[in-house]
């Protein structure tokens, strides 16, 4: 009986064929399921035996934490964005308060 390994809905190209080799290159047996024309089935990867299930699970595993480490970046700090940027934050501060005014004026008015 198959197993499902790895869920492709929402992953990207790139990654669905780094675990296709991942998997090729560790000679497991897997076939692939596609969503089909009306998108209602599972897009997916499938254990053929499954004996294999604990150490493609580990792989994956480890895949995805390699993964993980290497496309999380640290955020910048506040005024490091603004110095790359200084006009589109501006503008932001600009419209910011614009609209704070159009939304204030109206209640400072009353008689």
């Amino acid at each position: 009986m198959s197993i499902l390994l790895f869920k492709l809905n929402g992953v990207s190209d790139e990654e669905a064929y780094e675990v296709r080799e991942l998997l090729d290159e560790h000679q497991i047996d897997y076939y692939e399921t596609d969503a089909g024309r009306w998108g209602i089935s599972v897009a997916a990867l499938w254990l053929v035996d499954k004996e294999q299930l604990e150490r493609s699970r580990a792989l994956l595993e480890e895949y995805q934490q390699q993964r993980q480490r290497q496309y999380r970046e640290p955020p910048l700090p506040l005024a490091t964005r603004f110095k790359q940027a200084p006009l589109q934050h501006l503008l932001i501060i600009v419209a910011i308060a614009a609209i704070a005014y159009i939304s204030i004026v109206p209640f400072l008015t009353l008689n």
